[in-house]
């Protein structure tokens, strides 16, 4: 889980002057709250509202997560929330975890609920931003043409 804020981006000028914008436009739209918090991309993976690459996992299976969360300042609180499943945390059966920023929580996942979840941050603005992303869970169909008698 990241914030990145685009309004740092060494890119900005070169896009804005793209668009037709002049230099005293952009400065102006800098100084807009609303235009920097358009700028500031809530992100699982770097992707957001669900574009994530295919993250599948397999019923019975266990999994290990490894939730790292980058931010821009020391009030970028993320709040991981799982759908369908619970982990194992420092010993805690959990569904959601707390993420300061900076950090990293490792658990652990044995999927016990077919079908496409949520994996998302429970900060409001956060969740409003994109920082969602789907997970698939599959059974595992063994028809014996595997070759693994």
């Amino acid at each position: 889980m990241m914030t990145s804020d685009e309004n740092e981006s060494s890119l900005l000028p070169q896009t804005a002057e793209r668009q037709g914008m002049t230099p005293d436009t952009l400065d102006q739209l800098r100084a807009n709250d609303d235009f920097q918090e358009s700028n500031r991309m809530y992100h699982i993976n770097g992707y957001i509202y669900n574009n994530n690459a295919d993250l599948r996992i397999y019923y019975g299976k266990p999994v290990r997560w490894y939730v790292l969360a980058f931010g821009i300042d020391d009030e970028d609180v993320h709040t991981a929330h799982w759908h369908g499943a619970t982990l194992l945390h420092q010993g805690h059966r959990v569904d959601v975890i707390e993420l300061t920023p900076t950090s990293l929580e490792v658990l652990d996942m044995i999927p016990d609920n077919e079908g496409q979840w949520l994996f998302h941050c429970h900060v409001a603005s956060h969740f409003d931003a994109g920082m969602t992303a789907f997970y698939q869970v599959e059974k595992l169909e063994y028809t014996g043409e595997e070759g693994w008698e």
